[in-house]
């Protein structure tokens, strides 16, 4: 005979037992009131305890048992049947005693420790019934059977040890009960069955526990030596054991059908069902979400068909080939309503619905909730038969917690409610229920404990958790640095939302640490976080549902997100970004064992190599869908693992975007774009409405209720969204979080809250603006320090100390200066994720690496930025790029020098990615190498960019891609290219003079440039709206009525600009002569030369310029050091007649109040430059080297190319320029 017919002759079997109904005689009367004496026949002339009525009656009669607790130890008498659960009113002509309530008239058992409470004769049959009891307090078994098969229904057997039920020999009916916290020290903790046939069918087996070792197990059930048990629609839950901790099949062969197997334990093998030598029939059931599935060892032969075995922690299958895909068996979650409040039934969708074997299903068979089998096509796997019912499952008990609580209050109320959050669930432990936290700060760590949901973000009144607001209600759970500031250990049914879990500090799971559990992490703030492994969460051996959780600025050595190790994991609309970690997995690090992601944003994380997956790391099965994996160090590294992926958006990360795995763009839904989002510098991870990623999911994903990371309806155009964000066309204004304030007339000891109490130093303000999200705002000033860029902190310069939003700032008028006065690199960003620094002038750096910027392991915006005057022993006199992806975006890069790379110098960018747009880098100069160079497997982007004039243009070596789009590269003296094609003529790329109101420092764009509305479709930075001037970032200004962006660091307006200064002096006879001042850049060390210094200084400007109307008295010359005695404005020229001006000193010289012809006023009319006497050759120090130029000069007539060998100007180079020149040796001058 077949396993499935010999399963169904069982079941027929069992169908016949369970479903008789037999007749019966008497009824005996037993009351808490009665009497023993009394007779019984009565209400009236009740027995007073449950034993003397048994004595009393006879087989086929009833004993009808009034509600109360009955002290004592009872022996059942053959064929008499003993009811439990009446009000003591009832009369046996009339009364259905299916209409009892349990709840109102409970009617306890208590053994009183005493033995077993309910002992069953032997050779008693199923006749001999025990029906609507609580039955606890036995010592030896709830209800003992030795060679007896009593029919045990409708009883609640709960807190016995040695178990609740003991079935030896025996065939017992055990149907509709609850079996709950007992415990045996061997086998069976719920029920324990040997050598027998008994039915269980229909009863809740929970909360149980084997404390047995060795052979010994069985949690929920044991079937031991020769037990053919037929265990159907069943729910066993939370049982624990060391082996089986759901079911423990030894030696024996049950049949078990029907049944929901979840959130089982066991310590040693299978949480679910465990089989030794063993051959049962398993069908229809559930085994799902257990410490482990189904496992088997020694000879087993089970049979198992269509059964749903899904999400047990360490294995769904072991020591058998996996049946999935066979006799109907699945692997996918059941959807139950609520496994955290001990709520099984099947939700609407749930796969489970529909796909059983109506062959196992027998006449008469119920489900868990009494009703008929078979509701639909086909019976459901499972002990739920699904109806359409969409149940609203609930906390069967709350205890509430507030920060003004005691502990000793028993948390039924916000009045009473308790002090701690560890309280709370202690009270609450597996009773399946909520601890309901005030908002507050909570300085504990905490255990989670078995069916408990611990829930914060409420304001301390409602009545519904749906009332609360946890982001207007912050419940902060503080770990103070000492340990998970979580943990959940071997827990199941284990739910945590709606706190804030920050300042752990531990080895593993520095906020949440998941062990051995079945766990439920949803709506927190996981922030700031520390550990070895895992350190936002880690989780070992676990199946966790990880679900719309901010987890940021974690750290570890693996997974400084998210760890998983061993688990079934489904990870879900969580925004996982700025996390770290030291080894791989910055965002999330999964080793072994099944990993889910579905609709996340994981982004701008890190590993300290840049590889090994800053976004994701995966050493297990993994499938990714409709998620977001951009901007990290690296993105998805693969090491022999299989990975599923759809509808996904990977992008922009720094040293690959794919390890491992073949690139899927552009299957599957797969693409590879800017995820646009509205602000990653100010934590806003929502998509912009025009996002790519918007409606392009896959809608399969999204089931209906589905929420995002707002908590709103997903699916809300045509497809769902990619992202943890479904945007709904909101137009997102982002703004910092904090802001923190700079003077150079600050004070460190400040907060920064305002201008008045503003900060001194830079780096004070970053320190406290560090991983918050915010700004700091620098006033105008020259700051000499060197400063380290940190993550999430956005330093602006270019304010004049009155403004309240950054829009108001004068970049013209509010110069911000960062002096690195030549002590290394003036900016540092090392590790550096989401940060910005915007409108310095960056100067004076001399490193070996990156004198003005150096950048590595980090993806900083670099804008609107002029870095000029910087030096480097080796790589970038500008900017040095290792193993980094900075954004260069409208800065001025010129000036600089270096060995290699002496503008933007770009090295092992297999970690990175460079983009460089809208700059200018000019008059920079580098011994070997290029201006930009990008070395060593380099991906480097340059766009709408201007490279002139330098020593060199741009160069690849051995890099990984250049994309050169829009440029002008023109004028650079050893080449414009080397490496790399020449581009020019492809993709806007030109070569031509670009124009510059003066190729020695002002770098502003002329009419008629060939940068100006360089190219229709030149792309445009979105987020810098304006110039290094302060102007909008896109202008007609060719005047051909279509605005386009121009080439460079500025903007051309039309507006007047400053294109020279020259310094006149006569020299005696030999006439007038004049030295042409830069105005920054490669020649900054050019200045005045001559004894007396200045006399008359001419500025030069781009067009005729005119006292503008706010000034009709004539320009405004403002000098940082002697006077004006007297000025003429003509043209493009404005003289000034000046005095005091002596030297040594950096004179800078401002002009104001003019404008042109249309009434534009003068751009950036400011200018500084050196006066030092006796610099002859202007290398910006007298040194021994003018001393000989003089001497070669001597008794010689002055001409245009000597005469700055005559410092005193008198006409003549003689004897008193050679003592001006040696009484000045050594001598030199700072200036910007």
């Amino acid at each position: 005979m077949s396993s499935k017919n010999t399963l169904g002759l069982r079941l027929a079997v069992m169908a016949a037992l369970v479903f008789v109904v037999p007749a019966w005689a008497g009824t005996i009367f037993v009351s808490t009131s009665g009497k023993d004496a009394g007779t019984g026949q009565s209400w009236a002339a009740a027995k007073r305890t449950v034993q003397a009525g048994l004595d009393t009656a006879i087989a086929g009669d009833q004993v009808w048992v009034a509600t109360g607790t009955y002290v004592e130890n009872i022996t059942l008498k053959d064929g008499v049947a003993l009811y439990g659960g009446l009000a003591g009113n009832e009369d046996p002509a009339t009364f259905d005693l299916a209409d009892r309530d349990f709840q109102a008239h409970e009617t306890t058992l208590d053994g009183n420790q005493n033995g077993s409470v309910v002992t069953s004769p032997e050779g008693a049959t199923q006749t001999t019934r025990i029906d609507g009891f609580a039955i606890r307090g036995g010592t030896n078994r709830g209800v003992f059977c030795l060679q007896a098969s009593p029919t045990i229904a409708n009883n609640t057997i709960t807190g016995n040890a040695g178990g609740g039920i003991h079935c030896s020999q025996s065939s017992a009916v055990i149907i509709n009960n609850t079996i709950s916290g007992n415990i045996a020290t061997m086998n069976g903790g719920g029920i324990f069955s040997t050598d027998g046939s008994p039915v269980i069918a229909g009863n809740t087996i929970a909360d149980n526990t084997s404390t047995g070792s060795g052979w010994y197990g069985g949690g929920g059930i044991c079937c031991w030596y020769g037990s053919s048990a037929i265990i159907a629609c069943n729910v066993i839950e939370s049982n624990r054991a060391a082996k089986g901790g759901g079911i423990l099949c030894l030696k024996s062969a049950p049949v078990i059908a029907n049944n929901t197997i979840a959130a089982n334990t066991a310590t040693d093998s299978d949480g679910g069902i465990y089989c030794q030598d063993a051959s049962p029939a398993i069908a229809n059931s559930i085994i799902a979400f257990n410490s482990s599935g189904i496992g088997v060892s020694g000879s087993s032969t089970p049979t198992l068909r269509y059964n749903c075995v899904y999400g047990n922690m360490a294995h769904d299958y072991r020591g058998l080939t996996s049946p999935v895909g066979t006799d109907g068996n699945i692997s996918a979650d059941p959807k139950f309503a609520s496994l955290v409040h001990g709520d099984l039934h099947l939700k609407p969708g749930s796969p489970c619905i529909d796909v059983g074997d109506d062959a196992i299903v027998q006449p008469g068979w119920t489900d868990i909730d009494g009703q008929a089998r078979i509701h639909g096509t086909r019976v459901d796997i499972g002990a739920d038969e699904f109806d359409g019912t969409v149940w609203q499952p609930g906390p069967r008990v709350i205890v509430r917690v507030s920060p003004e609580g005691d502990d000793a209050n028993d948390g039924s109320s916000w009045e009473g409610a308790k002090r701690t959050v560890q309280a709370g669930i202690d009270a609450v432990a597996g009773r399946y229920g909520d601890v309901w936290v005030k908002a507050g700060v909570y300085r504990e760590r905490i255990v989670l404990r078995s069916a408990v949901s611990v829930v914060g973000g409420f304001a301390g009144n409602e009545d519904e958790t749906g009332d609360r607001d946890c982001r207007a209600n912050e419940t902060v759970l503080d770990g103070e640095q000492m340990g998970s500031v979580v943990t959940a250990d071997g827990v199941l049914a284990g739910a945590i939302s709606g706190f804030t879990i920050t300042n752990g500090n531990a080895a593993e799971g520095g906020g949440v640490c998941c062990r051995d559990s079945a766990l439920a992490i949803a709506d927190n703030k996981i922030l700031k976080n520390i550990a070895s492994d895992g350190g936002g969460v880690y989780c070992r051996y676990s199946a966790a549902a990880i679900s719309r959780n901010a987890v940021s600025d974690n750290s570890a050595e693996d997974g400084g997100g998210i760890y998983l190790s061993y688990c079934r994991a489904e990870v879900d609309s969580n925004v996982i970004t700025v996390n770290r970690a030291s080894s791989m997995g910055g965002g999330l690090n999964a080793h072994y064992g099944f990993a889910t992601l579905i609709n996340n944003t994981i982004a701008y994380n890190s590993t300290s190599s840049g590889v090994y997956g800053g976004g994701v790391a995966s050493y297990s099965v993994m499938t990714i869908t409709n998620t977001i994996v951009a901007f990290n160090s690296s993105g998805l590294y693969l090491s022999g693992s299989p990975l599923t992926q759809r509808h996904s958006c990977v992008y922009g990360n720094m040293a690959y975007d794919y390890s491992g795995f073949i690139d899927p763009v552009g299957t599957d839904g797969n693409i590879s774009v800017d995820p646009k989002f509205v602000s990653p510098a100010y934590g806003n991870w929502h998509i912009q409405p025009q996002s790519p990623c918007v409606d392009a999911g896959d809608d399969a994903m999204a089931e209906p209720g589905t929420l995002d990371i707002d908590g709103e309806e997903r699916n809300q155009g045509g497809s769902v969204d990619i992202g943890a964000d479904e945007s709904d066309g909101t137009v997102w204004q982002a703004g910092p979080q904090v802001i923190v304030r700079v003077s150079s007339d600050g004070d460190d000891a400040n907060d920064g809250s305002s201008w008045q109490q503003a900060k001194r130093t830079i780096q004070a303000g970053i320190d406290s603006v560090a991983d918050r999200y915010g700004d700091v705002w620098v006033k105008a000033g020259v700051y000499r320090e060197r400063i380290a860029l940190r993550s999430a902190a956005s330093v602006f310069g270019g304010f004049d100390g009155t403004e309240d939003h950054k829009s108001d700032r004068n970049l013209r008028a509010s110069v911000t200066v960062l002096d690195g006065q030549a002590g290394g690199s003036v900016v540092t960003a090392s590790n550096v994720l989401v940060a910005r620094i915007d409108s310095f002038t960056i100067t004076n750096g001399n490193a070996t690496s990156g004198g003005g910027i150096y950048c590595s392991s980090s993806s900083p915006v670099i804008a609107n930025n002029i870095i000029k005057g910087n030096t480097a022993a080796n790589w970038g006199g500008g900017v040095c790029c290792r193993s980094a992806s900075p954004r260069i975006v409208g800065s001025l890069i010129a000036g600089n020098t270096a060995n290699e790379g002496s503008g933007v110098f770009c090295i092992y960018l297999a970690a990175s990615r460079t983009a460089i747009m809208n700059s200018t880098i000019a008059g920079n100069s580098a011994t070997v190498g290029g201006s930009v160079e990008a070395n060593d497997r380099a991906s480097l982007v340059v766009e709408n960019s201007i490279i002139a004039f330098n020593s060199s243009g741009v160069l690849k070596v051995n890099n990984k891609t250049m994309t050169l789009r829009n440029n002008c590269v023109h004028g650079n003296i050893a080449y414009n290219y080397s490496g790399i094609a020449d581009p020019t003529g492809i993709e806007g790329n030109i070569s031509g003079d670009p124009g510059f109101a003066s190729r020695y420092g002002n770098y502003r764009l002329l009419p008629g440039s060939l940068c100006i509305d360089g190219w229709d479709d030149a792309p445009r930075p979105t987020d810098v709206e304006v110039d290094l001037d302060g102007l909008a970032r896109i202008a007609d200004g060719n005047g051909d009525g279509v605005a386009v962006v121009d080439m460079g660091a500025h903007e051309y307006a039309g507006f007047p600009i400053l294109v020279g200064l020259i310094s006149r002096r006569q020299h005696g006879a030999a006439g007038v002569f004049d030295i042409d001042l830069p105005l920054d850049g490669q020649a900054f060390a050019w200045g005045e030369s001559r004894q007396g210094g200045v006399t008359e200084l001419v500025i030069v400007f781009s067009e005729p310029v005119f006292a503008a109307g706010e000034t009709p008295g004539g320009p405004e010359v403002m000098l940082s050091t002697g006077a004006v005695e007297g000025m003429t404005l003509e043209g493009d020229r404005l003289t000034l007649q000046v005095s005091g001006i002596d030297g040594p000193a950096c004179l800078t010289v401002t002009v104001a109040g003019l404008a042109n012809a249309n009434g534009q006023p003068l751009l950036g009319g400011q200018a500084s430059f050196r006066v030092l006497p006796g610099d002859v050759n202007a290398d910006g120090a007298v040194s021994i080297l003018d001393l000989v130029q003089v001497r070669n000069e001597l008794n010689r007539p002055v001409t245009a190319d000597s005469f700055r060998a005559d410092v005193n100007a008198d006409g003549m180079v003689n004897i008193f320029d050679l003592v001006t020149v040696r009484n000045a040796l050594n001598t030199t001058v700072s200036c910007p």
